[in-house]
Protein backbone atom coordinates (compact mmCIF):
# COMPACT_ATOMS: atom_id res chain seq x y z
CA UNK A 1 0.00 0.00 0.00
CA UNK A 2 1.34 3.44 -0.83
CA UNK A 3 0.59 6.98 0.28
CA UNK A 4 0.91 9.35 -2.71
CA UNK A 5 2.88 12.56 -2.97
CA UNK A 6 0.68 15.60 -3.51
CA UNK A 7 -2.61 16.91 -2.24
CA UNK A 8 -5.79 14.92 -1.66
CA UNK A 9 -8.97 16.94 -2.38
CA UNK A 10 -10.88 18.14 0.69
CA UNK A 11 -14.25 16.82 -0.58
CA UNK A 12 -13.33 13.18 0.22
CA UNK A 13 -14.39 11.42 3.40
CA UNK A 14 -11.95 9.45 5.52
CA UNK A 15 -13.33 5.92 5.08
CA UNK A 16 -15.10 4.67 8.16
CA UNK A 17 -14.66 7.86 10.17
CA UNK A 18 -17.60 10.05 9.15
CA UNK A 19 -15.10 12.95 8.94
CA UNK A 20 -14.26 15.01 5.89
CA UNK A 21 -10.67 14.82 4.71
CA UNK A 22 -8.74 18.04 4.99
CA UNK A 23 -6.25 18.80 2.22
CA UNK A 24 -3.40 16.44 3.04
CA UNK A 25 0.09 16.64 1.62
CA UNK A 26 2.65 13.87 1.68
CA UNK A 27 5.88 15.87 1.56
CA UNK A 28 8.02 12.79 2.25
CA UNK A 29 6.74 11.03 -0.88
CA UNK A 30 5.50 7.47 -1.22
CA UNK A 31 5.60 5.09 1.68
CA UNK A 32 5.26 1.35 1.20
CA UNK A 33 4.06 -0.73 4.14
CA UNK A 34 3.75 -4.49 4.40
CA UNK A 35 2.79 -7.30 6.75
CA UNK A 36 3.72 -10.99 6.57
CA UNK A 37 2.32 -14.09 8.25
CA UNK A 38 2.76 -17.84 7.90
CA UNK A 39 -0.31 -20.06 7.66
CA UNK A 40 -0.51 -23.45 9.43
CA UNK A 41 1.60 -26.39 8.25
CA UNK A 42 -1.04 -28.30 6.31
CA UNK A 43 -2.27 -28.59 2.73
CA UNK A 44 -6.02 -28.61 3.39
CA UNK A 45 -7.80 -26.92 0.49
CA UNK A 46 -9.66 -23.67 1.10
CA UNK A 47 -13.21 -23.18 -0.13
CA UNK A 48 -14.34 -19.84 -1.50
CA UNK A 49 -15.10 -17.61 1.50
CA UNK A 50 -12.56 -19.22 3.86
CA UNK A 51 -10.18 -17.19 6.02
CA UNK A 52 -6.47 -17.48 5.21
CA UNK A 53 -4.70 -16.80 8.50
CA UNK A 54 -1.81 -17.63 10.80
CA UNK A 55 -3.74 -19.96 13.15
CA UNK A 56 -6.50 -22.56 12.91
CA UNK A 57 -7.96 -21.53 16.29
CA UNK A 58 -10.17 -18.42 16.17
CA UNK A 59 -8.79 -16.86 19.36
CA UNK A 60 -5.23 -17.23 18.07
CA UNK A 61 -5.68 -15.49 14.71
CA UNK A 62 -3.61 -12.32 14.41
CA UNK A 63 -4.71 -10.07 11.52
CA UNK A 64 -1.91 -8.82 9.29
CA UNK A 65 -0.80 -5.53 10.87
CA UNK A 66 0.76 -2.65 8.97
CA UNK A 67 2.73 -1.04 11.79
CA UNK A 68 3.53 2.57 11.01
CA UNK A 69 1.06 2.77 8.10
CA UNK A 70 0.97 6.50 8.86
CA UNK A 71 3.85 8.43 10.38
CA UNK A 72 1.93 9.97 13.25
CA UNK A 73 -1.41 9.44 14.98
CA UNK A 74 -4.25 11.32 13.29
CA UNK A 75 -2.62 11.17 9.85
CA UNK A 76 -4.33 9.61 6.84
CA UNK A 77 -3.22 7.17 4.17
CA UNK A 78 -4.40 6.65 0.61
CA UNK A 79 -4.31 3.07 -0.68
CA UNK A 80 -4.38 2.91 -4.49
CA UNK A 81 -3.77 -0.83 -4.87
CA UNK A 82 -2.80 -3.84 -2.81
CA UNK A 83 -0.14 -6.40 -3.67
CA UNK A 84 -0.32 -9.94 -2.30
CA UNK A 85 2.67 -12.27 -2.43
CA UNK A 86 2.87 -15.88 -1.25
CA UNK A 87 5.82 -18.22 -0.87
CA UNK A 88 4.12 -21.05 -2.82
CA UNK A 89 4.43 -21.00 -6.60
CA UNK A 90 1.06 -22.46 -7.65
CA UNK A 91 -1.27 -20.11 -9.52
CA UNK A 92 -4.16 -22.64 -9.62
CA UNK A 93 -7.21 -20.97 -8.01
CA UNK A 94 -4.91 -18.45 -6.27
CA UNK A 95 -7.64 -15.81 -5.93
CA UNK A 96 -8.07 -13.77 -2.76
CA UNK A 97 -9.82 -10.76 -1.24
CA UNK A 98 -7.79 -8.59 1.12
CA UNK A 99 -9.97 -6.67 3.61
CA UNK A 100 -8.48 -3.48 5.11
CA UNK A 101 -9.45 -2.29 8.59
CA UNK A 102 -8.67 0.96 10.41
CA UNK A 103 -8.95 -0.84 13.78
CA UNK A 104 -7.99 -4.42 14.64
CA UNK A 105 -10.74 -6.92 13.74
CA UNK A 106 -11.40 -10.03 15.83
CA UNK A 107 -12.38 -12.97 13.63
CA UNK A 108 -14.68 -15.60 15.16
CA UNK A 109 -13.14 -18.31 12.94
CA UNK A 110 -9.65 -19.63 12.34
CA UNK A 111 -7.65 -20.46 9.24
CA UNK A 112 -9.56 -22.49 6.64
CA UNK A 113 -12.98 -21.76 8.17
CA UNK A 114 -15.70 -19.65 6.55
CA UNK A 115 -14.99 -15.94 6.96
CA UNK A 116 -17.51 -14.66 4.40
CA UNK A 117 -21.00 -16.08 3.87
CA UNK A 118 -23.55 -14.22 1.74
CA UNK A 119 -22.24 -10.79 2.73
CA UNK A 120 -21.78 -11.60 6.43
CA UNK A 121 -18.21 -11.53 7.77
CA UNK A 122 -17.26 -13.67 10.77
CA UNK A 123 -15.69 -10.77 12.69
CA UNK A 124 -16.63 -8.89 15.85
CA UNK A 125 -17.62 -5.60 14.17
CA UNK A 126 -17.53 -4.15 10.65
CA UNK A 127 -17.20 -0.57 11.92
CA UNK A 128 -13.49 -0.48 11.08
CA UNK A 129 -13.76 -2.12 7.63
CA UNK A 130 -12.74 0.54 5.08
CA UNK A 131 -12.43 -1.44 1.87
CA UNK A 132 -10.94 -4.40 0.08
CA UNK A 133 -9.15 -5.51 -3.05
CA UNK A 134 -9.75 -8.65 -5.10
CA UNK A 135 -6.49 -10.20 -6.21
CA UNK A 136 -5.83 -13.01 -8.65
CA UNK A 137 -2.24 -14.18 -8.51
CA UNK A 138 -0.97 -14.09 -12.06
CA UNK A 139 2.82 -14.16 -11.73
CA UNK A 140 5.01 -16.93 -10.32
CA UNK A 141 8.72 -17.64 -10.12
CA UNK A 142 10.97 -20.12 -8.35
CA UNK A 143 10.48 -18.23 -5.08
CA UNK A 144 6.73 -17.53 -4.95
CA UNK A 145 3.75 -15.97 -6.66
CA UNK A 146 2.10 -12.55 -6.57
CA UNK A 147 -0.79 -10.48 -7.82
CA UNK A 148 -2.17 -6.96 -7.46
CA UNK A 149 -5.63 -5.53 -7.19
CA UNK A 150 -7.22 -2.08 -7.11
CA UNK A 151 -9.34 -0.79 -4.27
CA UNK A 152 -12.98 -1.87 -4.22
CA UNK A 153 -14.15 1.62 -3.41
CA UNK A 154 -13.23 3.53 -6.53
CA UNK A 155 -9.80 4.92 -7.28
CA UNK A 156 -8.47 4.55 -3.71
CA UNK A 157 -9.20 3.93 -0.05
CA UNK A 158 -8.42 7.03 2.01
CA UNK A 159 -8.52 6.43 5.74
CA UNK A 160 -6.83 7.02 9.07
CA UNK A 161 -6.13 4.42 11.76
CA UNK A 162 -8.76 4.34 14.51
CA UNK A 163 -5.95 4.82 17.03
CA UNK A 164 -2.19 4.89 16.73
CA UNK A 165 -0.46 4.48 13.39
CA UNK A 166 -1.39 0.93 12.27
CA UNK A 167 -3.88 -0.56 9.81
CA UNK A 168 -4.90 -4.24 9.67
CA UNK A 169 -5.96 -6.81 7.07
CA UNK A 170 -7.64 -10.19 6.75
CA UNK A 171 -7.40 -12.44 3.68
CA UNK A 172 -10.27 -14.44 2.22
CA UNK A 173 -9.81 -17.19 -0.37
CA UNK A 174 -12.26 -16.50 -3.20
CA UNK A 175 -11.70 -19.82 -4.98
CA UNK A 176 -10.99 -23.44 -4.01
CA UNK A 177 -7.27 -22.92 -3.35
CA UNK A 178 -4.86 -25.66 -2.21
CA UNK A 179 -1.95 -24.11 -0.27
CA UNK A 180 1.56 -25.31 0.36
CA UNK A 181 2.28 -26.42 3.93
CA UNK A 182 3.43 -23.46 6.05
CA UNK A 183 2.98 -21.02 3.17
CA UNK A 184 3.70 -17.38 3.98
CA UNK A 185 1.68 -14.41 2.72
CA UNK A 186 2.83 -10.80 2.45
CA UNK A 187 0.36 -7.97 1.94
CA UNK A 188 1.79 -4.65 0.74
Amino acid sequence: MRAPTGVVPAHRELAGTGRRLQDAATPDGLQAVSATFTRPADTSAYAAGDLVANAATAGSVAPATFAGAVREEGSAIRIDRIRLRKSGTSLANAAFRVYVFRGQPTPSVGDNAQLHNAGVLAIDDVAHLVGWADIVMDRAAAAGACGRGPSSSGPAITTAPAAGTSLHALIEATAAYTPESGESFTVS
